[in-house]
């Protein structure tokens, strides 16, 4: 769920006394600028949100936004170029011409133009920088409990040519030993000791430097539990995609079963839930 304090607070909190256990809220939308757009411009956020924090964590409910851990818009103040040319540019990914590798999610500029997002070299003090600045930000400024950074475990590394980057060229282990391992071992080394950081889907090279991987695609015919069971113990996985659909309400009851036998922590839903009496009743007894 996302949007202002006055849209989520007040459905997370009846969700989380409904439910009668500590919650853990993925706020998205918490920054004034659209969802995959402008970024990594999150701030300032939207009115409130700071205190809204304090008043989910006042009714037992752990408060975890999101942020994008790969991607820069190429227009990053609306329609404009702001700080990608100037900024960014230097540090993204090439392709062997040189030229950045871009990603489209389905968000839309203003003109109606699809948003155009440039992968970052996680080996640039650029990158490294900037997102350990808005992780420190959103733990020491706004006090959530935890931070998602999208994509770190789920999207596949650039083969990046820049050579003004110092690795070396193409693919190569380099991704993770010069890039993203010491960029997320600065931001555990100066973070509040009591909070958490988690990232989308469940790739094992970054077991060490995470709290919590979402798994919310963790649902095909015939799937085993062998990663939970592996490593289980070095990881907590959360989350499956509960959406809408004709049979939402057994789909519910399936992820919400194989979460619980599989070891995971469940949710990851809308806490409107709580007014569909049936399913709300199957998943409060499955958490419970």
């Amino acid at each position: 769920m996302g949007g202002t304090p006055k849209e989520c607070v007040p459905r997370v909190l009846e969700f989380a006394k409904a439910l009668g256990v500590p919650v853990g809220f993925h706020w998205y939308n918490w920054h004034q600028i659209p969802f995959d757009n402008d970024y990594p411009h999150y701030f300032p956020t939207k009115d409130g949100f700071t205190n809204g924090v304090k008043e989910l964590q006042a009714g037992g409910v752990h408060a975890m936004p999101y942020i994008n851990g790969r991607l820069w818009d190429t227009h990053d103040r609306g329609t404009n170029d702001f700080e990608f040319t100037s900024v960014a540019r230097p540090a993204a990914t090439k392709n062997t011409n040189g030229e950045p590798y871009v990603e489209s999610y389905g968000s839309k500029e203003s003109n109606g133009q699809p948003v155009r997002l440039a992968v970052m070299c996680p080996t640039t003090r650029t990158w490294r920088v900037r997102q350990h600045d808005i992780v420190m930000r959103l733990f020491n400024e706004c006090g959530v409990q935890g931070v998602y950074m999208d994509q770190i475990a789920a999207a596949k590394p650039e083969w990046c040519f820049d050579a003004v980057h110092g690795h070396p060229l193409g693919g190569g282990s380099w991704w993770n030993e010069q890039g993203y391992w010491p960029l997320l071992d600065r931001i555990r080394e100066n973070k509040p000791r009591d909070r958490i950081l988690t990232t989308e889907c469940n790739a094992e090279p970054f077991l060490r430097w995470f709290d919590g991987y979402l798994t919310w695609h963790w649902q095909y015919d015939g799937q085993v539990p062998l990663f939970p069971a592996v490593y289980g113990g070095a990881v907590q996985m959360f989350g499956r995609a509960y959406g809408a659909g004709p049979t939402k309400d057994l789909a519910l009851r399936m992820k919400a079963a194989q979460q619980l036998v599989w070891g995971e922590q469940l949710g990851w839903l809308h806490p409107n839930i709580v007014r569909e009496p049936e399913n709300f009743a199957f998943f409060r007894d499955a958490v419970q």
